[in-house]
C-alpha cells in the first residue's frame, strides 16, 4: 500500500520541481512574462527544457536550451550548447531529444540570419 502512495505522488512532486524550475528560469529573464517552454523533464535533482522569451528590444530570442539544478537556472546563450555532455547526461531522454532537434533548427536559422543566407 505504501508502494502505491509513493508511486501516485510521483507526477505531483515531478511537477512540482518543474514549476519551480520555470519560476528559477523566469527570474533569470528580462521579460519573465513573456516565457514560453517547450520539452521540460526532469532527472533527478535536474530540470531541463528549452525557453523562448523576449529580449530587451522586445522581440523572442527563439528557443534556448535551458538547466536548472538546486533551484538555479542557466539558460544557454548558444543553442549549441545543448550538445554538451552535461546536458546529454542530466536531462531525460525525452527532453533531451526534443531540446538538440530544436536548438540545431535555432542554431541554422541563427547562422543563415547572420550570414545573410
Amino acid at each position: 500500500m505504501r508502494s502505491l502512495a509513493l508511486l501516485l505522488a510521483l507526477p505531483f512532486v515531478s511537477g512540482c520541481q518543474a514549476q519551480s524550475a520555470k519560476a528559477a528560469v523566469k527570474d533569470a529573464l528580462v521579460d519573465p512574462s513573456s516565457a514560453q517552454f517547450d520539452a521540460v523533464g526532469s532527472k533527478g535533482d535536474v530540470t531541463c527544457g528549452l525557453v523562448n522569451s523576449k529580449n530587451r528590444l522586445g522581440g523572442y530570442t527563439g528557443p534556448r536550451p535551458f538547466m536548472v539544478k538546486a533551484g538555479v537556472a542557466d539558460i544557454a546563450s548558444d543553442p549549441l550548447r545543448a550538445l554538451s555532455d552535461e546536458y546529454k547526461q542530466s536531462c531525460p531522454t525525452s527532453s533531451y531529444d526534443r531540446i538538440l532537434r530544436v536548438s540545431l533548427e535555432q542554431y541554422n536559422r541563427d547562422f543563415k540570419e547572420r550570414n545573410g543566407l
